[in-house]
C-alpha cells in the first residue's frame, strides 16, 4: 500500500510538471522556448562525462 501511494505521488508530480511546461510553453507574453541561435543538447540519454564533452566541444567552437 505504502509503495501505490509513493507510485501515485510520483504520478501527479509528473502531471504537474507535464501541464505546467505545455502552460509555459503555450503563454501568450513570454512563452518559454530556446532562445534564437541556442544550442540545445539532448542530455535524456548521456552520462554527466558526455554533457560535459558535449558542451566543451560547442565552447571551443
Amino acid at each position: 500500500m505504502q509503495a501505490q501511494g509513493t507510485t501515485g505521488i510520483i504520478s501527479k508530480i509528473l502531471a504537474d510538471v507535464v501541464a505546467r511546461d505545455e502552460r509555459d510553453s503555450s503563454r501568450k507574453n513570454s512563452p518559454l522556448k530556446p532562445a534564437k541561435g541556442a544550442f540545445i543538447i539532448d542530455t535524456t540519454e548521456l552520462s554527466i562525462d558526455e554533457v560535459i564533452a558535449q558542451v566543451s566541444k560547442l565552447v571551443k567552437q
